[in-house]
């Protein structure tokens, strides 16, 4: 950065920082004490195993709450986009508060299921984030700032994995009776917290140092002298008319057509083709099997080293790899651009997620398919870290024009979190049909999502936002 990186624009990173981590968490804070949570609310009593049916169910619930909570969460942004990017992140702290201490202190399974639809809300919401990121940024930054937005998610979600380790130990399938010491409901609750400390200190900031609207809103108001005045304190006294007229050809089509719905954006040739290809973009992150993959190998490593602390910790490894290749990226984004990282990416987990299938066709039952698989699987997620994981949250804000912007980013983010869900929900039904099948099928979806990016994806470095598509 060449550039001095100003006191203002360091407070509004850190506000969309504290937000990402508060993503991170609340996605990954029950990955391993959710056994501890099955006993002490003794959802497996009378039973002789804390793998019973009801657990499942229950688990199952609890584990979709938070996605489908994510999915309306990304449906209601469109809506509340109007009222400004502060009053938004005010919105998805508060959410985050609320339902991280709900999930906290619940003692039944409704206060448990409350709590966790809205922390997805607010992870649905928090598509807002990205796009202040890029508003509140300079265009020759936005790559180097913006990626830190998903490099705080993957930390926040390596980080309460890492503190769920504190437990020490594992419980064992036969552990349904077992008095569960104090220290352990401690742990496992306090774990569900961290969300709401990070939007409690971000609500503080958004109310005392933020206290003002993005440059581009107010721009797009036609409030010329307040948006100066706070490009002066982003970004300093001597790139305001630089950093301003930037904004103003930026939003020239805005200011005459402002807040264009979804709807009447579709209608339009150039925002449809932009619509669609960020929607194909959106469908195709989840549809190449990473949530699938990282699943199932958190379950390979249970099958070839049992029910362990060791199996725990190499599954937590993986969140590890994911956030230090997402840090890799941050000087790196701005200098080679979006869609080379999209390529590259693509291409090394596609090579990869041809490890699992030949294992499989070749002998599926053999100790060294599960190592093989589980290789392909630590080398996909290496690869989709490397653009279509972080990457992909740098790049969506920044194909749509701001005319139009919130309500394809809604629609784009809702497509984005249904994937999601859909391949969650059926993993283990498919898994279970045909190991075979699910891995040529995400080889299969790896190499239409290729061709997608190479034929259709086009550069957004150093660009004004939306206008790669025009």
């Amino acid at each position: 950065m060449s550039k001095r990186t100003q006191p203002q624009l360091i407070v509004g990173m850190t506000i969309a920082s504290l937000l990402a981590l508060s993503f991170g968490f609340a996605t990954a804070n029950l990955n391993i004490c959710k056994d501890f949570m099955i006993v002490e609310l003794e959802w497996c009593k009378g039973s002789d195993t804390i793998e019973c049916s009801k657990a499942a169910i229950l688990g199952g619930i609890v584990n979709g709450a938070v996605f489908a909570g994510a999915a309306l969460g990304s449906l209601l942004m469109g809506f509340i986009a109007k009222y400004g990017r502060r009053v938004n992140m005010t919105l998805i702290s508060s959410l985050y508060i609320a339902g991280s201490t709900m999930i906290a202190t619940a003692h039944c399974f409704n206060c448990l299921l409350i709590g966790r639809i809205a922390c997805g809300v607010a992870i649905g919401l928090s598509g807002i984030v990205p796009m202040f990121i890029t508003e509140i940024c300079p265009s020759e930054s936005r790559g180097f700032f913006g990626i830190i937005y998903p490099a705080c998610i993957t930390f926040g979600q390596f980080a309460s994995c890492a503190f769920q380790l504190s437990h020490g130990y594992v419980l064992g399938a036969k552990s349904v009776d077992v008095t569960i010491p104090f220290l352990d409901k401690f742990l496992w609750r306090f774990c569900q917290m961290f969300p709401a400390f990070f939007s409690a200190i971000a609500l503080v900031l958004l109310r005392v140092s933020f206290t003002m609207s993005t440059p581009h809103e107010l721009v797009e108001k036609g409030k010329t002298d307040e948006a100066k005045a706070v490009i002066e304190k982003l970004h300093g006294p001597e790139r305001v008319d630089e950093v301003y007229e930037e904004i103003d050809r930026n939003l020239e089509v805005a200011k005459a057509t402002p807040n264009i719905s979804f709807i009447q954006a579709v209608k339009n040739k150039t925002y449809r083709v932009a619509i669609m290809h960020g929607i194909i973009l959106a469908i195709f992150q989840h549809l190449t099997g990473i949530a699938i993959l990282t699943s199932n190998t958190a379950k390979m490593f249970t099958v070839m080293l049992g029910r362990t602390y060791n199996a725990v910790v190499l599954s937590c490894s993986i969140t590890l790899l994911n956030t230090l290749i997402t840090i890799f990226q941050v000087p790196f984004l701005d200098k080679f651009g979006r869609r080379t990282f999209f390529l590259t990416s693509i291409s090394i987990f596609t090579v990869f997620s041809t490890l699992p299938a030949l294992s499989k066709l070749i002998d599926a039952k053999a100790a060294w398919s599960g190592w093989v698989s589980v290789t392909g699987a630590i080398g996909f997620v290496f690869g989709f870290a490397l653009g279509m994981g972080g990457v992909f949250w740098v790049y969506i804000p920044e194909m749509y024009s701001p005319e139009y912007k919130n309500g394809a980013f809604s629609v784009t983010v809702f497509a984005n979190w249904t994937t999601a869900c859909l391949m969650l929900s059926t993993s283990d039904i498919l898994l279970s049909w045909s190991e075979k099948f699910v891995y040529i099928m995400i080889f299969v979806f790896s190499v239409i999502n290729f061709l997608h990016v190479y034929f259709f994806i086009k550069e957004t470095k150093g660009l004004p936002i939306g206008k790669a598509y025009s």
